[in-house]
């Protein structure tokens, strides 16, 4: 996905948005290796520009929206190749649950208005209420204010790459008090948050939601 859209790639909502709508609970999601296997061969790549064009132009009659104006990789990938059994199972967990989605994927990079328009494609977009920070493209000098305050914080020796998702989504529960209780879904490690952590390997599956649902209701 292209780091190109909205300032640091979050939503930011306030805290009286938390408090309204009593919302409690989040998930921060990881896209790739959960809802989108590595196995899967992108549509795309079959795809001829007039198809797309007509692709397109049934996306507008059926959400009145103009898709084309998106990331076009991200239009075909998220109607085409994300897995519709875990798409189900994920939409089971967030109504048991009552958790909202926040997005700590690398598919936050398209900005929140692109992937709520995305998410309608499997009506998560009713859940879908933010985005976490990404540490990578923040300017150098906040950047390096929050790996030294997260590396004293966490008390590890030295700061690494695995450590970005944790303290975004760290950084995300600071920022929103509200919050009593999460659960992280990914694919890839994420260190210091393993009792609000659940891993997959490819996909997500049912095994995969019964302990995130654990996790929410503790």
């Amino acid at each position: 996905m292209s780091p190109k859209t909205s300032k640091y790639y979050s939503n930011e909502r306030n805290n009286e948005y938390f408090i309204d709508n009593n919302i409690d609970k989040v998930l921060f999601l990881d896209i790739d290796g959960v809802l989108k296997s590595y196995n899967r061969i992108s549509r795309l790549d079959s795809m001829e520009n007039n198809s797309i064009e007509s692709f397109y132009q049934q996306l507008k009659e059926k959400y009145n929206i103009d898709y084309s104006l998106y990331n076009k990789q991200g239009v075909i990938s998220s109607y085409f190749d994300w897995d519709k059994n875990s798409i189900s199972i994920l939409k089971d967990l967030l109504i048991t649950s009552s958790a909202k989605i926040v997005l700590s994927s690398d598919w936050r990079l398209l900005g929140y208005k692109q992937m709520y328009d995305l998410f309608r494609f499997h009506d998560l977009h009713e859940f879908y209420i933010d985005n976490t920070i990404n540490l990578t493209y923040l300017p150098h000098k906040l950047k390096e204010k929050l790996e030294n305050k997260y590396t004293k914080l966490l008390k590890i020796d030295t700061f690494w790459v695995p450590h970005y998702r944790t303290v975004e989504i760290l950084n995300y529960l600071k920022r929103h008090p509200f919050i009593k209780n999460y659960v992280a879904i990914d694919d890839k490690n994420i260190p210091c948050i393993e009792s609000h952590f659940v891993k997959t390997s490819d996909l997500l599956l049912p095994q995969h939601a019964n302990m995130a649902l654990k996790i929410l209701k503790t």
